[in-house]
């Protein structure tokens, strides 16, 4: 079989959206904790980003967005009056002021 160098296939070009506060979260308690000389801690911007340029390399997309859903009431809320109920509440060690 012939790898993509040597094929004649027109790409179509991919974008590629992502639940950004999901990688984030999930990046934060995937990783042992990390931190700067200053305590600000690091693992999960490490994480997003690891994970983020994987994402782009496997489904070989041109364009990337992270989607980052808002803490203020939207049209979600309107159409789903429990929307975010069974949320938890954010770590403080993530949350930087």
């Amino acid at each position: 079989m012939a790898d993509k160098t040597t094929q004649n296939v027109v790409s179509k070009p991919h974008f590629c959206l992502g639940d950004g506060y999901g990688f984030i979260f999930r990046a934060f308690h995937a990783l042992p904790p990390m931190s700067r000389e200053d305590g600000i801690p690091t693992n999960a911007a490490c994480g997003f980003t690891n994970m983020l340029i994987k994402l782009i390399d496997d489904l070989e997309a041109n364009h990337c967005a992270g989607i980052f859903d808002t803490a203020r009431k939207t049209c979600r809320n309107d159409i789903n009056d429990q929307y975010k109920d069974k949320r938890h509440t954010e770590d403080e060690e993530l949350i930087t002021k």
